[in-house]
C-alpha cells in the first residue's frame, strides 16, 4: 500500500479527514495489530510461524551470552534472569520488592539489582525511576515493564 506524506500540521488540524483515507485504503487496522504482535524485527519478514522461535532465540543468546559477558556471571546463574524475566512479565506493570525478590530468588539484594540493571541495559526490562530522592530513591524501586514490543 503506498500512502501519500502528511505533515504534522496538517494531521492535527485534519485527523478526521486522514483517518477516514486511511481507513477507506484498506485494512490498515489489521496490519497495524500484525504490528503490534510481531513486531519489526528482520526475521519477521521470513514467516510469521518463525517469528517467536527466532525471537526466543534472540532472547536466549543474550541471557547467555551477551550479559555474562558483560557482567562477568556464571552461566548457572542465568536461570535466575530467567526467573526475574518471568516474573515481571507475568505482573505488567511490576513494582519490585527487592527484598522479596532476593528472598525468593535465593540470592543477596546487590545481585537483584544488578542483575534488574543487566536486564534494563540489555533492554529486556524498561524501568522507571521512583520520584523520591535522597535514601528513600534507594530503598524504594521504580515499576519495570517487560518490553514486548521493540521497534
Amino acid at each position: 500500500m503506498e500512502f501519500q506524506t502528511v505533515s504534522l500540521p496538517e494531521l492535527l488540524h485534519n485527523h478526521t479527514i486522514v483517518a477516514s483515507k486511511l481507513l477507506k485504503a484498506g485494512p490498515i487496522l489489521g496490519r497495524f495489530n500484525d504490528y503490534l504482535d510481531h513486531g519489526v524485527y528482520p526475521f519477521f519478514l521470513e514467516g510469521i510461524d518463525d517469528y517467536l522461535p527466532k525471537l526466543l532465540n534472540v532472547l536466549e543468546k543474550v541471557l547467555y551470552e551477551d550479559i555474562p559477558a558483560a557482567i562477568a556471571i556464571k552461566t548457572a546463574n542465568v536461570p535466575v534472569l530467567k526467573r526475574m524475566l518471568w516474573l515481571v512479565a507475568t505482573s505488567q506493570p511490576f513494582t519490585p520488592n527487592i527484598e522479596r525478590m532476593s528472598r525468593n530468588l535465593k540470592i543477596s539484594k546487590k545481585y537483584v539489582y544488578t542483575y534488574l540493571d543487566s536486564l534494563k541495559r540489555a533492554e529486556l526490562l524498561s524501568g522507571f525511576f521512583s520520584s523520591e530522592t535522597g535514601y528513600r530513591f534507594v530503598r524504594k524501586p521504580s515499576k519495570i515493564l517487560w518490553k514486548t514490543r521493540t521497534c
